[in-house]
């Protein structure tokens, strides 16, 4: 299951800039202004989905759910270099590395298409953001 989780993210990964960072924090990021969003929120596909859902079952991240549901809502950060590319990105810390670096493969590979943009309202580049998705 590790090794399946260290293939996806490596591949999501690959997919993204490489000059931009993704790290897993905690903080009161509610004063941080939202992101622009193109293309409405970001879900996470069926089959990082059922990742989660593996680990679910197994019983490895209660953070986020358990055997009859999930409720996946992960706020994220992204530091903007003074336009529009992200340099950073930060994973809310949801007590669950494995899902962690699934939300943050899945951030950088958004960000590499463009998906968050700057709103100009923060001087020093970073916005917020999240990446949600439930099954009941």
């Amino acid at each position: 299951m590790i090794r399946i989780l260290l293939a996806t993210l490596a591949a999501l990964l690959s997919q993204s800039a490489l000059a931009q960072t993704v790290e897993v924090a905690e903080g009161d990021w509610s004063d941080i202004p939202a992101a622009k969003n193109a293309g409405g929120p970001a879900y996470i596909s069926e089959r990082l989905m059922g990742q989660i859902d593996r680990l679910l079952v197994a019983g490895k991240c209660p953070s986020v759910g358990n055997r009859k549901y999930a409720n996946l809502n992960v706020p994220i950060l992204v530091q903007f270099d003074g336009g529009d590319q992200v340099q950073k990105i930060v994973v809310r810390r949801i007590g669950c590395p494995e899902v962690e670096a699934i939300v943050g493969g899945i951030a950088a590979g958004r960000a590499k298409q463009g998906y968050y943009r700057s709103n100009g309202k923060n001087q020093t580049g970073w916005y917020r953001s999240e990446i949600s998705h439930s099954v009941n």
